[in-house]
């Protein structure tokens, strides 16, 4: 059983740009703001191919996290194009922000998020519940209206952020607690969804 309490996972991607092009792609997965996992990269070329999720669970996560098995080609396509350019932001160093996760609360009720900024600026937000895109900022319509063109995506996305996510954290909380009681140590803490400032 996982332990009790208030726990998160997230995962988090930046990119920082010149004009339209990739300088450094980073990626990081947070329980409970302590990181399972680390890839920066300072070339576009190295940026991963599969989610870190997928890249910590291994190969039978790929079938549950399909909508995501490729985060260069959703960076380089849907932000580095679609954002920047709807933004006028086509000229000049920008940085690119994706983050998506899951919190638990006690009493069992699931939080969760995914969403996109430019400089820090909160630009798309899908609204799980409901299953739609908002756009924060004016030019981020237009990349609101091609999600919600995609139903399949935002379902898939609900069942992620809803289901799998909350379970993995659960794994994920198991290990930690079963290193913990190994070392003879407790290992407890809590996160919310922070703020762009800690990408």
């Amino acid at each position: 059983t996982a332990p009790d309490g208030q726990h998160s996972l997230s995962y988090q991607f930046s990119g920082l740009y010149e004009g339209l092009t990739l300088q450094e792609f980073s990626t990081v997965g947070l329980l409970d703001k302590a990181p399972i996992e680390l890839d920066n990269q300072g070339h576009p070329a190295r940026v991963p191919t599969r989610s870190p999720t997928q890249e910590y669970l291994g190969a039978e996560f790929g079938a549950e996290e399909s909508w995501t098995q490729s985060p260069k080609k959703t960076w380089d396509q849907v932000l580095g194009e679609v954002l920047k350019q709807q933004s006028n932001q086509t000229h000049g160093r920008q940085t690119l922000q994706w983050r998506y996760g899951c919190e638990v609360v006690p009493g069992g009720l699931v939080l969760s998020w995914f969403q996109f900024a430019l400089d820090g600026a909160d630009a798309i937000l899908f609204d799980v519940g409901n299953g739609r895109w908002l756009a924060a900022q004016p030019w981020a319509q237009a990349p609101c209206r091609w999600w919600e063109a995609l139903p399949a995506f935002g379902r898939s996305l609900q069942r992620y952020l809803g289901d799998a996510c909350p379970e993995r954290m659960e794994s994920f909380l198991r290990r930690r607690q079963e290193r913990a009681r190994r070392a003879g140590t407790g290992a407890q803490g809590s996160e919310g969804q922070g703020d762009w400032a800690v990408m």
